[in-house]
């Protein structure tokens, strides 16, 4: 497969590359807009295939950011981002380029336009308005200035809270303070400890080392220091020069001047322009419905991890530190296994054989491991061709936590699909985690949450992968509103639970870990329920004074969610990247408005009469297929049968017993 992308960047050619690229742009802009009769192919398929060159351009630097940091990446890429940013509010306020999509739209013909096409002029139309093309000349250069800012303030706060986690560590030399770790995080410590000439062990707060430490580490003081700092990062009581605090404020108070600007009442109803969610007043009723139901069976929860806990020995009171340990000493005693000690099960080559036989079983695709260049020697490939032999597309894994990596996990675009004026671009994607690495020749091995979040990437990567769309604005991912895109990976995390992919377990051991699916799944969904209404709450105040104001509203929030209390120095708002670095802002809701989506459309493989091979073309033809080609309640409904109902939610929760 020819995928032309370049990590080996020349950072001193870059920015100069990239202001010629953007000034060519401009030019052809300027070309197209004197054209006296406009249309599709005159207009948009051009400024579409430059878009094209623009993006496999920027794809190396911005992923190299996320994924390999350097300071001198940083410079690169924050120059970069205010120069893009800058361009696209241009292109976006361009009221003789609006005037072009207004003809096009209106014009005799715009019904001999595929549906495709007039999805991409109607949601352009739209991205205008939500641009500020209507405003007039100082408005237009508030809104700009404010748009550019905002980029440069999500940057930096997405480097604070990497360099705050790098930044701290914890060495100690007593392995009985160590007691209840598993082996492989202990060897994982040992070597950093080597690496920084000490004795002992060093252990970060990288995700993966966090949550073995919470989970298994004995020590209560030691959960304690590591939750401590964990919860404190990016904030005001960590390092200073790292602390969000300021950042957060005035990310808030210029989106909802934006908004403002807009004619909006606040940033939740702009948020919501472009979303399946009909308004603010939806939103709110769908979240509080769920905390409605989801309370008492999450309080019936901790009240038995609360006496749990005062058995096994805990006489003061169940602390927010406590609980990821209790919880997995009473996951044990109830279900007779740890997640970690799932981890021998799951060797990372198992799982992916394991997903990829899914794959082929249930949508026809195989992968294939190919050679090819990339940023780490950990990096794997594949090309992913389809039941005809037609190759469809490719994928990057990067699964492995390290220095300078930005946390979590991800799916992000490397290059879109293409098949226009006589070129032929397959898409490729990025699929990124944070697993713990590989000790020296051992391969690594996950717990069974790992392989979900891998199954959860997979369902976006394929989503953007099996695209049959030939309009790059609507092909994929694109154009499908926020509050569906996360359909198709929590669709494809159920298949993780399936006989085929736990095959690798002893049957007894399957047999509790099915038992085990809906522990605690009332409280996760407390905590999600939590996120989104401290997120959607936050983007309907008018202004912000300070970091405190934001605390006042989470610490608002958590009287309603919280299920034991939580310390007053937890401030988690400051490394909430999904809002202030991710594009979650007043839409951190659409996990779960998608999770109802996605437990209905897998409800339907549950049900007999349509063989699971049938049910999975279908899904792959529509769902994955689609894109935002056409609306995504239409989509569902073509392979639903019918619009969705929140019964499989709960019951994928375990919340449907009267």
């Amino acid at each position: 497969m020819d995928v032309a992308v370049n990590f080996n960047l020349n950072l001193a050619q870059t920015i100069p590359q990239l202001k010629n690229l953007l000034d060519e742009g401009r030019q052809l802009l300027a070309h197209l807009k004197k054209e006296p009769s406009p249309t599709y192919a005159k207009i948009i398929e051009p400024l579409a295939l430059f878009q094209d060159r623009l993006s496999r351009f920027w794809a190396p630097v911005s992923h190299l950011n996320a994924v390999k940091n350097t300071p001198e990446l940083r410079i690169v890429y924050e120059e970069g981002i205010a120069e893009l940013t800058l361009y696209h509010v241009e292109l976006g306020q361009d009221r003789d380029l609006y005037r072009c999509y207004e003809k096009i739209a209106t014009a005799a013909d715009f019904k001999t336009l595929t549906p495709a096409q007039q999805k991409v002029i109607t949601y352009a139309l739209r991205d205008f308005r939500l641009a500020g093309v209507a405003l007039d000349d100082a408005d237009q250069a508030q809104f700009k200035a404010i748009e550019t800012e905002l980029s440069e303030l999500a940057t930096t706060f997405e480097q604070h809270v990497m360099d705050a986690t790098d930044a701290w560590s914890y060495h100690t030399e007593s392995l009985e303070e160590l007691q209840g770790l598993p082996e492989h995080l202990l060897r994982q410590a040992a070597d950093k400890a080597v690496k920084k000439g000490l004795d002992g062990y060093v252990f970060g707060i990288d995700a993966p080392t966090y949550s073995v430490v919470m989970g298994y580490a004995q020590n209560r003081a030691l959960r304690q220091r590591f939750y401590q700092a964990y919860v404190t990062r990016a904030s005001e009581l960590g390092e200073a020069q790292f602390d969000n605090s300021a950042i957060m404020v005035k990310m808030v108070n210029l989106k909802q001047q934006q908004a403002v600007l807009l004619g909006f009442k606040d940033y939740a109803h702009y948020s919501l322009a472009n979303k399946m969610a009909p308004n603010v007043e939806a939103v709110m009723q769908f979240l509080q419905d769920l905390l409605v139901k989801s309370k008492p069976y999450a309080a019936a929860e901790i009240a038995a991890l609360k006496d749990f806990a005062r058995q096994h020995g805990l006489f003061e009171s169940l602390e927010a530190y406590d609980l990821a340990y209790y919880s997995e000493l009473q996951k044990q005693q109830l279900f007779g296994f740890s997640e970690e000690s799932l981890r021998p099960y799951f060797p990372v080559s198992k799982v992916l054989k394991r997903l990829f036989a899914l794959l082929r079983e249930v949508f026809g695709l195989s992968l294939k491991e190919v050679p090819m260049e990339a940023w780490d020697p950990s990096v794997q490939f594949f090309e992913v061709w389809d039941e005809t032999g037609s190759l469809r597309g490719g994928i990057y894994c990067d699964l492995y936590a390290r220095p300078q990596k930005r946390s979590g996990a991800w799916m992000d675009e490397c290059q879109g699909r293409l098949f226009k004026a006589g070129k032929t671009q397959y898409p490729v994607a990025f699929l990124t985690a944070n697993f713990l690495a590989p000790h020296a020749a051992q391969e690594a091995c996950l717990t069974h949450d790992d392989v979900i979040t891998i199954y959860h990437e997979m369902g976006h990567v394929l989503q953007h992968v099996l695209t049959r769309v030939d309009e790059p604005d609507v092909a994929g991912i694109n154009g499908v509103p926020w509050d569906a895109v996360e359909l198709p990976s929590q669709f494809l995390e159920n298949f993780a639970w399936t006989s085929e992919a736990l095959q690798d377990l002893p049957h007894d051991l399957k047999a509790q870990l099915l038992q085990s699916r809906h522990f605690q799944a009332p409280l996760q969904m407390l905590r999600q329920l939590e996120f989104a209404l401290f997120d959607f709450k936050l983007h309907q105040e008018k202004h912000l004074h300070s970091a405190a104001d934001i605390q006042k509203i989470l610490l608002k929030i958590r009287e309603q969610t919280a299920g034991v209390p939580v310390p007053l120095y937890n401030r988690f708002a400051h490394s909430f990247g999904h809002i202030f670095a991710g594009g979650y802002a007043a839409g951190y809701y659409s996990y779960k408005w998608a999770e109802v989506l996605a437990c209905d459309a897998y409800s339907r493989f549950e049900e007999t009469g349509i063989s699971k091979e049938e049910l999975g073309f279908l899904f792959r033809e529509t769902i994955f297929a689609l894109g935002g080609s056409v609306d995504a309640m239409e989509v569902f409904i073509q392979f639903r049968g019918r619009p969705p109902t929140v019964e499989a939610l709960l019951k994928s929760a375990g919340m449907n017993k009267e």
